[in-house]
């Protein structure tokens, strides 16, 4: 028995018309997964894209979604039980023949995709691909929906915190590496790196800006700074311990739970950089993992703020507008 697996994408493929692909089967789990050549599927297209495409010279179509087969004895079909194959197997496949194709290809546009952000449906079929037949109590396929936006609401009193900024008013440098951060997810790699650079721009900034106001000589900071040798400058660790202690009175150290997740976000960024994997603790972190050591990165932030000489603060907001939706299925 069969079990079609079918992405939509949030990019597209151009593939050339009325070829036959080389399939390739592999085992997983006790599944044998076929991944299939890209396909267009009767979702709109929502990507702008030149009509009558041509590939190698020839007719070529838009593929807008990605195919899966899984071959197994039998599927449990029943009405109220698990998805089979479980969401770990598929995803492994899809992400699996989509890294392949991003490398190839060098396609930047092409990422891994979850089966909670996008269309997808399985379709349970003899082994000759042929449609199963109806009986009571089993589906013959199962399927999920989700879309993505990305918004920002604006009502009045936002609007009044953007004109009290000002026109010339420029947003500190580390706010928008960590927004660039967030908005890497789930990259997980790009997520780190940028993470890490935020904080390393961050420190390095607000050091500078307390030292101004220090007895400590201009050129005594510069040298203390840059010695020539990256390896004699002061590391990130001593920039947030015991020079931010010199110069504030605080260190990042008082707070254990901030400290630690510095700690990681520098060595994911790390192992990332140098192995191509972001990891703690020798394990590859997840994008939830990701996402909650920016949060901490966040938390770093506004703690050192709050250690800072009040003409050393920059603008903080707190936002306590809320939006919400109503969707409704037709």
């Amino acid at each position: 028995m069969l079990a079609r697996l079918s992405l939509g994408l949030p990019f597209v493929f151009i593939v050339p018309d009325g070829i036959t692909f080389a399939l390739q089967s592999y085992e997983d789990a006790g599944y044998v997964v076929t991944p299939r050549p890209p396909v267009r599927s009767d979702v709109p297209i929502k990507v702008d894209v030149p009509d009558n495409p041509k590939m190698n010279g020839g007719p070529a179509f838009i593929a807008n979604a990605s195919e899966v087969d899984f071959q197994k004895d039998a599927f449990d079909r029943t009405e109220a039980s698990p998805l089979d194959p479980p969401n770990e197997v598929l995803i492994r496949a899809i992400t699996s023949v989509l890294t392949r194709l991003r490398y190839v290809t060098r396609g930047l546009a092409i990422r891994p995709v979850t089966l909670e952000k996008t269309n997808w449906h399985i379709t349970y079929l003899n082994d000759d691909g042929s449609e199963l037949e109806q009986m009571p109590g089993l589906v013959r396929g199962r399927g999920g929906s989700s879309w993505h936006y990305s918004f920002a609401g604006v009502d009045a009193d936002i609007w009044s915190k953007v004109n009290s900024l000002g026109v010339d008013w420029k947003p500190p440098p580390w706010d928008e590496i960590l927004l660039d951060a967030n908005a890497a997810l789930p990259h997980v790699g790009t997520t780190v790196v940028l993470g890490a650079t935020a904080l390393e721009v961050f420190i390095a900034n607000i050091l500078d800006r307390l030292a101004a106001q220090s007895p400590i000589p201009p050129d005594v900071w510069r040298w203390i700074n840059d010695r020539g040798n990256w390896l004699k400058d002061p590391s990130t660790d001593e920039q947030f311990d015991r020079i931010l202690k010199l110069l504030s009175g605080h260190s990042l150290k008082e707070r254990p739970e901030l400290w630690e997740a510095f700690q990681h976000l520098r060595t994911a960024r790390n192992t990332f950089v140098h192995e191509g994997v972001a990891m703690v603790g020798r394990k590859a972190i997840t994008s939830d993992e990701a996402l909650k050591l920016l949060v901490k990165a966040n938390q770093i932030v506004k703690c050192v703020h709050e250690w800072l000489p009040i003409e050393l603060r920059w603008a903080k907001f707190e936002i306590t507008s809320t939006v919400t939706f109503e969707v409704g299925m037709a």
